[in-house]
């Protein structure tokens, strides 16, 4: 931020409209033409953010269900092996397609941001790609090759990959 013609600092007229807690600088702005403008502009756009913190603001659908799905994965999967099942749960089948998204998708020029199981049991995988990067096609392609190294891993039991593009950086 800039200073003002009297010298002051705009940054002081931030801190003095959202914290007023400096009776010198409040003594000064009261009767400094400059920063009297500043700060009474600075009041009404500081009380627009105050009303717009109080406005409460609606949780979007199923956002609650994905956090959840993020955290807890999705249901346990049963492999059938010699010897008998192997029931794995869902928090580890996430955290291995996690960990396999994220490695494998370096390979595309890709930065994996989340993933997540559905109720479904949809496997639910959000990138970034890298400017300059076939953005669409590196995403096709991690889902492809995600999806085949899960069910080597995993066998029918692996879930279905949905990968999705959510930014260049």
């Amino acid at each position: 931020m800039s200073a003002l013609p009297c010298g002051r600092a705009e940054a002081d007229l931030v801190r003095l409209v959202t914290e007023d807690d400096d009776a010198e600088l409040a003594e000064h702005a009261a009767g400094c033409p400059f920063c009297a403008v500043e700060a009474d502009a600075l009041r009404e756009r500081w009380r627009l953010v105050r009303r717009a913190a109080v406005t409460p603001v609606p949780t979007p659908p199923g956002l609650v269900d994905r956090v959840l799905g993020a955290v807890r994965g999705g249901p346990p999967v049963v492999l059938d092996q010699e010897g008998g099942r192997l029931t794995v749960s869902g928090r580890a089948v996430l955290a291995v397609s996690r960990r396999l998204a994220v490695d494998l998708a370096e390979g595309f020029d890709l930065r994996v941001r989340g993933a997540a199981v559905e109720d479904d049991g949809r496997l639910q995988v959000l990138v970034a790609a890298r400017y300059g990067t076939a953005a669409v096609e590196a995403a096709d392609a991690l889902r492809s090759r995600l999806a085949d190294e899960l069910v080597a891993r995993l066998g029918p039991a692996a879930p279905v990959v949905d990968v999705h593009l959510i930014d260049i950086e």
